[in-house]
């Protein structure tokens, strides 16, 4: 893992997300994450320095639980060390779940209360 990008050793990352790690499903992880990273997004706690911590700890938890290879070696070895998780591999990540989030709209929209675009008429409405 890059150092920025590090979670500190000992750190159990499915306590992080509020799971217990024998039944977390892969489901629950990703439901866990969302509701989390909407709640400690920096865009929603603004000059908040221990949101924007919680924010980065929960999702470099999401990016080594979220994906199945990375869970199978953390769950195994209970070690991050030796795992490539870069940064940009996190920012890919978040970029899809949000945009699967929130329909399309940017994070900004969703918090200046913006609503999807109805889908035009077709002609079996």
């Amino acid at each position: 893992m890059e150092e920025d990008d590090e979670v500190a050793p000992g750190v159990d990352l499915y306590a992080v997300l509020g799971l217990e790690k024998a039944t977390a499903t892969a489901a629950d992880i990703k439901r866990e994450y969302r509701k989390l990273a909407l709640r400690w997004h920096p865009d929603k706690n603004q000059g908040d320095v221990a949101a924007q911590e919680k924010f980065k700890e929960i999702s470099k938890a999401y990016s080594v639980l979220g994906d199945a290879k990375k869970r199978e070696y953390y769950d195994k070895t209970g070690d991050v060390e030796d795992m490539d998780v870069s940064a940009e591999d996190f920012v890919k990540m978040f970029q899809a779940m949000m945009s699967e989030m929130l329909g399309g709209l940017s994070i900004a929209d969703m918090l200046e209360g913006a609503r999807p675009r109805p889908r035009p008429a077709t002609a079996r409405d």
